[in-house]
C-alpha cells in the first residue's frame, strides 16, 4: 500500500523565524495545540500577524493542513527545541479531555500521515520522548511542547495537554509508516586486504660483505709431487744472476 499523502496549503507563510538551518540537525517532532477551536485557519492567520511572537511548520485542523514554514527553517515554536525540532500544531485546546479530542478524527488522521512522512524522511522513530530524554544529545522521537518546557525551563506552555491521546496518535503514525518502503541498508565500508606474502627483507645500506677466498682442498700425494716438480723446473730455468 502506498503511503497516505495529505494535501497541504503552503500559501500562508509565518512571519517570524530564525532563518535557515541544516536539516541534518533535525531529530524531534514536537506536538502543539493552537488553544482555539477545531479549525486551523485562525492560527495560521495569527502566525502572519506582526504581534505574534511565534511560528510553526505545520498546522492541522478540520479545515485541512497548512504549511507555515519549510522544514529547513528554524521556527519560533518551543525554546530549547526550535533548532532540532519539526513543529506541528493541532487545532484544539490543551484543556480538552480525550473524549473531546476524539471528535476530530480528520485532524488526527492527517496529522498522523504528516508526522509519519517526517519520521520516514528524517529517520525519527514514532516513539514518545519525555523531558528527561530530551537532554540526551542522541535522542530522536516525538515529544510535546509541555515536555520541552519541563526539560529546558524556557517558557510556561503545557500544550497539547494531559488529555491528548498520545498512545493512539503514535499508533496511527506507526501504521502510516508501515506503508512506506523499507530503506536500503547502508553499504558497509570494504575491509582492507592484508597480503599473505612475507614482507621483503629490508635493504641494508653500507659496505658490501667481504667475499671469502675459496680454501683449496687438500692435495693428493700425486698432485703434491707434480706441483713440486713444476717448482724445481721453474727454479732451474731461472738465470743465475736473478738468484743473487
Amino acid at each position: 500500500m502506498a503511503p497516505k499523502l495529505v494535501p497541504v496549503n503552503d500559501k500562508r507563510p509565518a512571519l517570524h523565524h530564525s532563518g535557515k538551518r541544516d536539516p541534518s540537525q533535525i531529530r524531534w517532532v514536537v506536538l502543539h495545540s493552537t488553544e482555539g477551536g477545531p479549525n486551523a485557519a485562525g492560527a495560521v492567520s495569527w502566525f502572519q500577524n506582526e504581534e505574534c511572537q511565534g511560528s510553526t511548520h505545520l498546522v492541522v485542523g478540520m479545515d485541512g493542513a497548512f504549511r507555515c514554514l519549510p522544514d529547513d527553517v528554524e521556527p519560533w515554536a518551543a525554546p530549547g527545541a526550535n533548532l532540532e525540532g519539526l513543529h506541528i500544531e493541532f487545532a484544539g485546546n490543551a484543556h480538552w479531555h480525550p473524549g473531546e479530542w476524539s471528535k476530530f478524527g480528520k485532524t488526527f488522521d492527517e496529522a498522523a500521515a504528516l508526522v509519519a512522512e517526517w519520521c520516514y524522511h528524517y529517520d525519527i522513530p514514532a516513539e514518545f520522548l519525555d523531558a528527561s530524554k530530551l537532554h540526551d544529545p542522541a535522542s530522536k522521537g516525538v515529544t510535546t511542547h509541555a515536555e520541552v518546557t519541563e526539560a529546558f525551563k524556557k517558557g510556561d506552555h503545557w500544550d497539547p495537554g494531559k488529555g491528548f491521546p498520545m498512545d493512539s496518535f503514535l499508533a496511527s503514525v506507526a501504521k502510516c509508516l508501515a506503508d512506506y518502503p523499507a530503506k536500503p541498508e547502508p553499504t558497509p565500508e570494504p575491509e582492507p586486504v592484508h597480503s599473505t606474502e612475507p614482507a621483503p627483507a629490508a635493504e641494508v645500506v653500507g659496505e658490501a660483505p667481504a667475499v671469502e677466498e675459496a680454501v683449496p682442498a687438500t692435495l693428493a700425494p700425486a698432485e703434491v709431487a707434480a706441483v713440486a716438480g713444476e717448482t724445481l723446473a721453474a727454479e732451474a730455468a731461472t738465470p743465475v744472476d736473478a738468484k743473487a
